[in-house]
């Protein structure tokens, strides 16, 4: 865990839009509120990690089960369009809206993507 987030903080670093997504299983974050009960390692590191660099959880409704696996994170406007069942965990459709070639006085829509 440690190390990966040694690369999201070097990642972070760049001026461009960052967007961490994919299937963390973090079952014990409640990401309206950003907290954990969870004393583990991962929870703990990956939820500080989120709160120092103002990171924002897309997703605000479970993808499995009662629990939101699937993060979103951005820096950025995002909109989760639909969840859609495609496997043991919803698909989850979503929208950007990121600053163009690094100016924040024009932004682009990017269209659609599935995680």
């Amino acid at each position: 865990m440690e190390s990966m987030l040694t690369c999201l903080r070097q990642l972070n670093s760049v001026k461009h839009t960052v967007l961490i997504a994919g299937d963390l299983n973090l079952p014990h974050v409640d990401w309206k509120f950003m907290h954990t009960a969870a004393t583990d390692e991962i929870h703990v590191h990956f939820l500080a990690f989120a709160s120092e660099f103002g990171f924002t959880q897309c997703v605000t409704e479970s993808t499995r089960v009662d629990n939101i696996l699937d993060i979103i994170h951005i820096v950025t406007e995002c909109n989760v369009l639909a969840l859609v069942g495609s496997s043991n965990h919803d698909s989850v459709l979503f929208k950007l809206f990121m600053p163009d070639n690094g100016s924040n006085d024009k932004w682009k829509f990017c269209p659609c993507l599935r995680l």
